[in-house]
């Protein structure tokens, strides 16, 4: 989960949900933020920051394919 690419969080937003995943990480970054600040943990995982932007690229990838889906 190190490097999360634009197909894997297009997959799993869809499978889950997109409004479920944001809610889930940005949890996960709220916890993790407060940690590193409080001194807990030396380095800010920048992974969650980038699944934060690939996660809203992915979002309309989900609306065209709902699109494309209904005009079928």
């Amino acid at each position: 989960m190190s490097l999360p690419s634009l197909d894997n969080v297009d997959r799993l937003s869809t499978v889950y949900g997109y409004s479920r995943v944001r809610r889930a990480i940005s949890l996960l970054d709220n916890l993790v933020f407060e940690e590193f600040f409080y001194g807990k943990l030396h380095l800010y995982p920048l992974w969650i920051k980038q699944f934060t932007r690939l996660l809203d690229a992915a979002r309309p990838r989900a609306i065209v394919k709902e699109l494309m889906s209904s005009q079928e």
